[in-house]
């Protein structure tokens, strides 16, 4: 049973994260064709604009040419929060908190990859009445699933349910090894009797 909600946590949150991914790849690449050299697009005037940026630094530019070391963050970040993934019990109650670091993961991944592949990350959507920075599906996991992942945290958990996660896999074990003592004193029983 305990291996068949692991599997079903896996497979719930593979299918999210392959979903968000390709979002982020299909945006990026039509942002590619549509957008790159062209006038920009519309969507509302004065505050919604669809534009094309080839972004190699974090928001608004920060460290801009520093590729080598968004990518190492990067990795370090995804291995994180990828540990804190396979911590999380396969219960119900801990659905939010998986779903929220596999949509930041998936955001992650989506950016790492055209850092890689291209040494910069493609950027799109534009809120020009706010003059915020120019941002991507990816971009949108990782703040969303941050956002909620707080909420969570905050409002919809205690310490004591991470602490009852860490007992209750404590008190699995010990029952285990009292399960072992048992067996093991009935063999000796057994033992002396014959």
């Amino acid at each position: 049973m305990k291996n068949s909600l692991y599997k079903k946590k896996y497979i719930i949150s593979l299918i999210i994260f392959v979903f968000c991914l390709f979002c982020d790849r299909l945006t990026k690449y039509l942002a590619i064709i549509n957008l790159k050299d062209k006038d920009d697009f519309v969507i509302i005037k004065n505050a919604l604009v669809l534009t094309y940026l080839e972004n190699t630094g974090a928001a608004f530019s920060m460290l801009a040419g520093k590729r080598l070391i968004f990518i190492i963050i990067t990795i370090i970040f995804s291995v994180i929060i990828f540990f804190f993934f396979l911590k999380i019990k396969p219960d119900r109650r801990y659905s939010p908190l998986y779903i929220c670091l596999t949509v930041i993961l998936a955001g992650a991944v989506g950016n790492l990859i055209d850092r890689i592949m291209n040494g910069f990350v493609v950027d799109f959507i534009y809120f020009q009445i706010i003059n915020f920075p120019v941002f991507n599906v990816a971009d949108i996991c990782v703040t969303l699933g941050v956002i909620f992942l707080i909420i969570f945290l905050l409002f919809k958990y205690r310490n004591t349910d991470f602490e009852t996660q860490k007992t209750s896999e404590e008190d699995g074990a010990s029952e285990e090894f009292n399960d072992n003592e048992l067996l093991n004193e009935a063999e000796k029983k057994d033992l002396n009797d014959v």
